[in-house]
């Protein structure tokens, strides 16, 4: 997915199209729910509001405030964490659709989205955020605590950077930060394996990658965003990180790895290939504390 999930290749519908079409495809047989003593309850959309957010069900009922305040809640400590602080009130407030089955929800998020549980959308308009959506395969019951945090992180960040071509490694890199440790870790431990046999992307090609790869090194990809953005939070902190981000935007990377990281991209890879074999290695006793943080600068072979 690429920054702000741009999903270019499908249209942009308007909430009530979006609710329109979603209904087509709904079973009119179970556009009413049998009540025992009494007549059927009827179904249709809901919308739920927050200060930020409408999460939007499809049921008998709307749902509960709690599922937005969760958001806002999960809104604010992403801004703080990688932000430094909260932004204004979202306008237009972000829309966390429900899908009621799986195929409304892959009907909405295309081909791609086949193996997700949710997708986030932002789209601008003359450089103004226009649409904030979060799909959701709301099938899986455990979205919350498995996808919520990931696609969210890829909404807050659309305040913080103007333009919409952030790094497809740093977009997917941050966002991964966002899901749980045990996730992180496979993730990097798998591209550690990628680095031990060869297969691993090189420094110059994940950063300068201009969409994504083939769909036969898309593991690869996830797995070495992932690395690198830890790897790059372990020097300094997300603050020094968008500090990269911005001079490297402005004035390339080699200016940028030498101003904030004060180092060069073939020591900064160095380094940063070599704490990804440490990771990789079977456990051992005495690798065990090497093991569990990223080598400080200047070591490693």
């Amino acid at each position: 997915m690429n920054f702000h999930h741009f999903r270019q290749a499908l249209h942009f519908f308007c909430l009530a199209g979006l609710l329109a079409v979603i209904l087509i495809g709904t079973n009119p047989a179970s556009a009413a729910k049998a009540s025992p003593s009494g007549p059927a309850e009827a179904v249709s959309w809901h919308i739920t509001e927050t200060d930020n957010f409408r999460v939007l069900n499809y049921g008998t009922r709307p749902l509960d405030r709690a599922i937005g305040q969760s958001c806002e809640r999960l809104r604010t400590r992403l801004a703080v964490q990688l932000l430094g602080k909260v932004s204004g009130s979202w306008k237009p407030k972000c829309d966390v659709v429900l899908h009621p089955s799986d195929a409304s929800y892959d009907r909405e998020v295309g081909a791609g989205g086949n193996s997700t549980i949710a997708s986030a959308l932002v789209d601008r308009l003359q450089s103004k955020i226009s649409l904030r959506r979060i799909d959701v395969r709301s099938t899986r019951v455990d979205w919350q605590q498995t996808s919520l945090a990931h696609e969210l992180t890829h909404v807050v960040l659309a305040d913080r950077f103007e333009f919409d071509v952030l790094p497809r490694w740093l977009d997917e890199g941050i966002a991964i930060m966002a899901d749980s440790a045990a996730k992180r870790k496979q993730h990097v431990l798998r591209a550690g394996r990628d680095v031990t046999q060869g297969t691993h992307f090189a420094l110059a090609e994940l950063l300068l990658l201009d969409g994504y790869p083939p769909p036969t090194r898309w593991g690869a990809f996830y797995d070495q965003s992932a690395a690198i953005v830890e790897f790059l939070v372990a020097q300094g902190g997300y603050q020094r990180l968008m500090e990269f981000v911005d001079l490297a935007c402005e004035r390339g990377y080699d200016h940028a790895f030498e101003e904030v990281y004060e180092t060069t991209p073939l020591e900064f890879e160095r380094r940063w290939l070599n704490s990804l074999k440490v990771r990789a290695r079977p456990a051992n006793p005495s690798l065990s504390a090497r093991s569990a943080a990223w080598m400080p600068a200047g070591s490693g072979g």
